[in-house]
């Protein structure tokens, strides 16, 4: 398989959600902080991925399982926490390697949305129903099949996650007094995987105060999720951290285009009049 990620970031903003490959857009979004870097390995790693789950399926099944939810998440485990070695990277959380996809391949190793790619990829090849949900401050899976339905952590090497298990990990995550909300067992799109690692790469820069690059993220952000208002906000803002005023105003007076209520437009309404004041 040919892969120019050039050519497949162009297309992501138009693609259909079920068309794109989430772990060849992750590498596609990744590839500016690559340049020369041979992609064939990375594609053949991905389709061996694909392969392993398939044989590791029908030796499954040939083995008499029946095909439910269970057997299948057991088989996603199986390839790729336990042969290919893919969980969490508790150790450097916060490295901007995790949310990398070519370093998240070589290393095994990455962010809670960045294993939910990888974990999608596979079961979508297969035809399988395997979704990210809308979980806060850290991205669970869920898997369907027939009645059957299981979330689980691919992080946590694929872990199953009962109600209590969810609702100690809300409190971990989020404050002893949180309590589940049913929103957050919602499946959301490929498309905002991709923006919410996206979002992860961001933050980080923010941190580092690596503002350029942090306008390029965003500018990606843009190019995969064009209908997404929000991310006009914080184009404005970096924009404006960065110099660039005219480009600031641009993004945040087309956020007030698109922001559902006065209260969602507060901030860029006045960060819209310090600009301006700041030109005169």
């Amino acid at each position: 398989m040919d892969f120019d990620p050039d050519i497949y970031l162009s297309s992501l903003g138009t693609l259909p959600d079920r068309d794109i490959d989430p772990v060849l857009a992750a590498l596609a979004l990744c590839a500016s902080e690559h340049p020369g870097l041979s992609w064939g390995r990375y594609v053949f790693h991905l389709e061996q991925l694909k392969k392993k789950t398939t044989e590791a399926f029908q030796s499954a099944l040939s083995l008499g399982d029946h095909d439910q939810a269970s057997t299948r998440l057991s088989v996603l485990k199986h390839v790729l926490a336990d042969q290919e070695g893919y969980e969490g990277d508790r150790d450097t959380y916060d490295h901007l390697d995790n949310a990398d996809m070519v370093r998240v391949i070589d290393r095994r190793r990455g962010l809670p949305v960045s294993m939910a790619l990888i974990y999608v990829s596979c079961a979508r090849h297969m035809g399988w129903d395997v979704r990210g949900l809308n979980f806060p401050a850290h991205v669970l899976c869920r898997i369907d099949c027939g009645g059957d339905r299981l979330v689980f952590d691919p992080f946590d090497r694929a872990t199953t996650l009962m109600a209590p298990d969810l609702r100690a990990l809300a409190k971990r995550m989020m404050g002893e007094q949180t309590e589940l909300s049913a929103e957050w067992f919602e499946p959301v799109s490929t498309r905002d995987l991709l923006v919410r690692l996206l979002n992860n790469i961001k933050l980080r820069q923010v941190k580092a105060e690596a503002y350029e690059h942090a306008v390029q993220t965003i500018e990606k952000m843009r190019l995969i999720a064009p209908d997404e208002y929000r991310v006009l906000f914080d184009a404005g803002v970096l924009y404006a951290r960065v110099g660039q005023k005219s480009r600031a105003l641009e993004m945040l007076e087309s956020y007030l285009d698109h922001a559902p209520s006065p209260r969602d437009a507060e901030d860029a309404v006045r960060l819209i009049r310090e600009i301006r004041q700041g030109l005169q």
